[in-house]
C-alpha cells in the first residue's frame, strides 16, 4: 500500500518542480526519474535554442500559443510571465535576454529579431520548442501519477532530406533522446518498481523506434510510387 499522503498538494509540488509531488510522496526513484527526464529535456529544449524560445507573447503577429504548453513544466517556464510583465512596462531583462520576448517590427515585410532567431538557427530553434512543449505532455501525466496508486513534388522534398538527416549525428542523437524520455516517462506513470519501468520504457522505445521506421518506409514507398 502507497501511502500518498495529500494527493492535492503532491499534484502542485509535481506541477512547481517536475519529480517533487513524487519526493513529497517519498517514491524517490519515480521523483529522480520525473526530474532528470522532465527538467533535463526542457533544459535541453533552452540551450538548443539559445535560451530564447521559452518566452510569453500575445502580440498581434507573435501570439506565442506555444507557452501554454511550456508553461506546464512549472517554475522553469515562470520567468517568462515576469520578463513579459517587465517588457510591457518597459524595463529591462532580469535575465540577460532569455524568457524575453524577441522585437518584431510590427510588419511582416520587415526582417526583425525573431525572422533573425528562426534565419540563424532554424534547427535548433525549432527542436528547442518541440522539446520545451513536449515536456508538458510528459509533465501532466506525471502529475496525475501522484494523484494516484499507481502531391509529388512535396514529397519529394521532403524525403529528400531523410539522407541528410540521417547523416547528422546531432538530429539522431536528439531524436534517440526524445523516444528514451518519452518512453521513460510514460512508464513511470504507470508503474511503481524502478525495474518495471525500465522494462516497460524499453517496449515503450522499441514500439515507437518501430513506428517511425515503418512510418518512413511506408511514405518513402509511396513517394517512390507517385
Amino acid at each position: 500500500m502507497i501511502d500518498l499522503r495529500d494527493p492535492r498538494l503532491a499534484a502542485v509540488l509535481a506541477w512547481l518542480i517536475p519529480g517533487a509531488g513524487h519526493l513529497y510522496q517519498r517514491r524517490w526513484p519515480k521523483a529522480a526519474l520525473f526530474f532528470i527526464c522532465i527538467l533535463g529535456t526542457f533544459l535541453y529544449g533552452m540551450v538548443l535554442g539559445e535560451c530564447r524560445v521559452v518566452y510569453a507573447s500575445w502580440r498581434p503577429n507573435d501570439r506565442r500559443l506555444q507557452f501554454v504548453c511550456q508553461l506546464g513544466v512549472g517554475l522553469p517556464s515562470l520567468p517568462a510571465v515576469v520578463e513579459w510583465v517587465r517588457q510591457r512596462n518597459g524595463k529591462p531583462p532580469l535575465f540577460g535576454g532569455c524568457y524575453r520576448a524577441p522585437q518584431v517590427s510590427g510588419s511582416t515585410n520587415i526582417p526583425d529579431e525573431l525572422d533573425r532567431l528562426n534565419r540563424d538557427n532554424p534547427l535548433g530553434w525549432d527542436l528547442g520548442t518541440v522539446y520545451t512543449m513536449h515536456m508538458r505532455c510528459r509533465h501532466t501525466q506525471a502529475k496525475r501519477s501522484a494523484l494516484r496508486r499507481t502531391a509529388r513534388d512535396r514529397m519529394s522534398s521532403l524525403f529528400a532530406m531523410v539522407p541528410a538527416l540521417a547523416r547528422s549525428w546531432f538530429e539522431l542523437a536528439a531524436l534517440v533522446h526524445l523516444i528514451a524520455v518519452v518512453s521513460l516517462v510514460y512508464s513511470g506513470t504507470r508503474r511503481e518498481a524502478m525495474r518495471e519501468i525500465l522494462y516497460g520504457a524499453l517496449r515503450s522505445g522499441l514500439w515507437i523506434s518501430g513506428f517511425f521506421v515503418l512510418f518512413f518506409v511506408v511514405f518513402y514507398l509511396v513517394a517512390a510510387w507517385l
